[in-house]
Order: C-alpha cells, then structure tokens, then sequence
C-alpha cells in the first residue's frame, strides 16, 4: 500500500521512529511498528532510508552541510508536510 499524504498510523510510526531504530521500544509496540511496515511501502522506504542514514552518520561522523541545501531541504520537507520548521540557531 502506498499513500499520498500520511495516515495516522504513519505519524504514530513516525512519532516513535528514532526509539524504533534504537530499539528502545516494548516488543509488542515494535510488532505494531513491523506490521504496518509489512504494509506501508512509503513508510518502510522512509524506515529503511533514515536506518541507512544513521549507518553512515555513525561511520562517517559529523558532516557540515550548506546552508542553501539544508533550506531546500526544510522546504521540500514542509511542503510534503512531514515536518515542521527547524528552530532558529
């Protein structure tokens, strides 16, 4: 199944994503988790690519990226509407 905009059984996917990947969540909540992704095409290519991130993050380290392609990005990001605006530094 694939969607255009996220059901909520994708943002509560979402909303528990970062402990999903660190496996600090309860077993029977990680089954909720697999199930929907047995099912979500968009939200398992989201889990795979943000898996895939954090490989490299680990590997490689801290990276400094543009500040012209992080704004691109918070735009494109917005305008899916999959996040709000990142706070201000």
């Amino acid at each position: 199944m694939t969607h255009t905009h996220p059901t909520p059984e994708c943002r509560s996917l979402l909303a528990k994503l970062s402990d999903y990947l660190d496996g600090d969540l309860e077993q029977a909540i990680c089954d909720q988790i697999e199930a929907h992704l047995s099912e979500c095409e968009d939200c398992r290519l989201m889990v795979d690519t943000t898996r895939k991130t954090l490989v490299l993050y680990r590997s490689v380290g801290r990276v400094e990226i543009p500040a012209d392609t992080l704004d691109r990005l918070w735009e494109t990001l917005q305008a899916k509407g999959c996040t709000s605006p990142p706070p201000e530094a």
